[in-house]
């Protein structure tokens, strides 16, 4: 009787090491899938990053657009603004203005005589 007790333990200790065995492996196959696959904790880590970085781009690049917007609307209807870019751009001058440009001396820059 004991020899047919020890017997039927044996199949039973294997299947249930190998049913352990198999739970193991799917656990393990199913974190491997949450943390690093395609779709998983690190992938969505990684796109929420990239999300945010483009929206701090479109940021800046909307209020770029915003002032070049301003820009064209002054350079297309305000004649005082499109002489005021041409003369800061170009240096050009009205007939009849002389255009005299000061360099500082050396060592010393413009306005620092102001306080005296």
């Amino acid at each position: 009787m004991a020899q047919q007790s020890a017997s039927v333990s044996t199949p039973r200790r294997i299947w249930r090491v190998l049913g352990y065995a198999i739970g193991v492996f799917l656990i393990v196959a199913l974190q491997y899938r949450l943390w690093f696959s395609d779709v998983g904790y690190l992938a969505q880590r990684e796109m929420r990053e990239e999300i945010r970085r483009t929206e701090v781009r479109n940021a800046k690049l909307e209020t770029r657009n915003r002032e070049m917007a301003r820009e064209i609307e002054a350079l297309t209807g305000d004649m005082a603004h499109i002489e005021a870019e041409v003369r800061e751009e170009l240096g050009m001058v009205r007939e009849g203005e002389t255009l005299y440009r000061l360099r500082p001396e050396s060592g010393s820059s413009l306005g620092d005589d102001i306080d005296e």
